[in-house]
């Protein structure tokens, strides 16, 4: 492990840990405040015991980013635009890709498509590793796909990672019954419908409300839900002081003001979701929608598929979580036209020495017996609702799975070593 400041951090290459030093303080502050809340909700068991060492990372505060899209050369020297020619390095790599794509350029700056609960810090941590190694830069926004928020630094390639939709669902719902609840609790009006107790009833109204045609802007106020809120003012302030300062800005030091909260860190972060209903995330074909809005508090009743797949196809890395392991080794050759010796899938030894981040809130948590882990513990009734408000996204994932499939085979033929040793794409709900 690496010391730092006197913190444990394993596993944390030296130039993570300098983007990191801002937010270690942060982090501290933030757990106890949301320690503090939660101590005070009945529906959380966390105040019963002694509290574990927490880890000094907080994977709100760590999000690193990339992404891809091809730009055409107009948009490559917008006016603004902080960058220039000879920053651009060719990937002729790339050349061979068998995704119908030309031969491309890889710019200096990645934007990384942080869909939320999609392993974004612990993708944007491992990638950054990649990606600095080879002296780029990024950034990483909880946005859409088309465009990474304020500030805007561009042009950028495009990085994201999709997930099996049902495990994605559940991940949200967990994230804010048991996460960030205090937030949600304090924000929710004494008239609102509270967020549901149990994951059940939790799709079970989001099923009804997509039948009755939801949808709409529900883009957050400037102004604080309670002004006095002790939870909501710490939130603002501690993210704010997070958001000025890289992986989420490109320059150190960049002054964001209160007045901008709705547009920060690509305005989709849970803590803007003060519009929506129970204030958590939307389980509506959620990744299909980042992948196609232009404001991320904007849902609309039907997503455009066509610019889903389109996306897909166009952004420079798509990954999979449930093979993040090959789906990193894939962004590796892309970038560097060589690989770590843990991408052989055929070699269990060395594969076992890959040591990528982990960053989780949740792993020092303790949680009531209610909660469901894995998507395969639904019941037949759940899954049924659970896979109509992800119908389209199970296209997009498929979509995703075919293109990782002709890379991982790329991979194989261009540098001789399997990435990818089952193609079979992972099931919903695993027997």
């Amino acid at each position: 492990s690496s010391n730092f400041r006197g913190l444990k951090v394993p596993g944390t290459p030296n130039h993570t840990m300098q983007l990191l030093s801002r937010t270690t303080m942060l982090h501290v502050a933030f757990i106890a405040v949301l320690s503090l809340a939660r101590c005070r909700s009945s529906t959380v068991k966390t105040c019963d015991r002694e509290e574990p060492e927490l880890a000094p990372l907080s994977t709100e505060f760590l999000q690193h980013g990339i992404s891809s899209e091809k730009h055409s050369e107009e948009a490559q020297v917008s006016p603004g635009a902080a960058w220039r020619q000879d920053q651009v390095v060719t990937l002729t790599s790339m050349m061979t890709l068998p995704t119908g794509q030309e031969p491309r350029s890889m710019h200096d700056v990645f934007y990384h498509v942080h869909i939320p609960k999609v392993a974004g810090i612990s993708f944007g941590l491992d990638a950054y590793d990649v990606l600095h190694a080879k002296g780029h830069q990024m950034i990483s926004r909880e946005g859409c796909f088309a465009r990474p928020g304020l500030p805007d630094p561009a042009p950028r390639d495009r990085l994201v990672m999709l997930r099996n939709p049902a495990a994605h669902v559940l991940s949200m719902y967990n994230f804010c019954r048991y996460v960030v609840n205090p937030y949600i609790s304090e924000v929710t009006g004494a008239r609102e419908m509270p967020l549901p107790d149990n994951f059940h009833d939790y799709v079970r109204h989001w099923t009804q409300f997509r039948s009755e045609g939801w949808g709409g802007d529900f883009k957050p106020l400037k102004a604080k839900v309670h002004p006095f809120g002790p939870v909501e003012n710490m939130i603002r302030l501690m993210r704010i002081a997070a958001w000025q300062a890289p992986p989420f800005a490109l320059v150190g030091d960049q002054a964001l003001s209160e007045r901008d909260w709705p547009d920060l860190d690509g305005g989709g972060t849970i803590w803007h979701y003060t519009q929506v209903p129970f204030k958590s995330y939307v389980p509506i074909n959620f990744q299909s929608q980042r992948m196609t809005c232009t404001n991320p508090m904007h849902f609309p009743t039907e997503v455009n598929m066509s610019l889903a797949f389109q996306n897909v196809d166009e952004a420079f890395h798509v990954g999979v979580i449930e093979v993040y392991q090959s789906s990193l080794c894939i962004l590796h050759a892309k970038v560097h036209d060589k690989l770590p010796a843990f991408c052989d899938c055929t070699n269990e030894a060395k594969w076992k020495t890959f040591n990528g981040h982990e960053d989780n809130m949740e792993q020092n948590m303790v949680f009531d017996e209610s909660r469901i882990e894995k998507p395969e513990e639904l019941p037949h009734a759940v899954r049924i609702l659970v896979n109509d408000l992800t119908d389209q996204d199970q296209r997009l994932y498929a979509h995703a799975w075919e293109r990782l499939v002709r890379e991982a085979r790329w991979v194989q033929h261009r540098h001789g070593v399997k990435v990818l040793c089952d193609e079979t794409q992972p099931p919903m709900y695993r027997s």
